[in-house]
């Protein structure tokens, strides 16, 4: 086994025991996608942003005609705060090490990523140049 295989699965293994959903959709063929929603368009701007406490924001986007996935993240501390870049990037590991997505605070934030059947009640905005206008 090479030791990056086994640190990808260490990752998996300690993500999946923090919060997992074990149950629902799973992202199958569409974890490319996902994760470039959550990279360019919420880690880069919508949640790279100032939280009130306690405040949730929420988007919501389609991976297919059939299939969404749901984002939140939670400042889950008494104060408002910047979630930073690099605390919204852990995030991305929460899609890839969970099937089913999860939720999991990482340091005053706690994400939620969560694939689903059905289309989004509303969606949430897309950058001018995004490539995928369906999503």
């Amino acid at each position: 086994m090479q030791l990056t295989t086994f640190f990808t699965l260490a990752a998996s293994v300690s993500l999946a025991l923090a919060g997992c959903f074990t149950g629902g959709e799973t992202w199958g063929n569409d974890i490319y996608n996902a994760n470039n929603l959550m990279y360019n368009v919420v880690c880069k701007g919508l949640g790279n942003s100032v939280y009130n406490a306690g405040e949730t924001k929420s988007w919501c986007y389609h991976l297919t005609d059939e299939k969404r996935v749901d984002f939140s993240i939670r400042n889950f501390q008494n104060k408002r705060d910047t979630l930073s870049y690099d605390n919204c990037i852990l995030l991305l590991r929460e899609i890839a090490g969970c099937e089913h997505g999860g939720r999991r605070a990482y340091t005053k934030f706690e994400f939620t990523s969560d694939p689903n059947r059905g289309r989004c009640a509303v969606r949430g905005p897309l950058p001018d140049n995004w490539p995928w206008p369906g999503a």
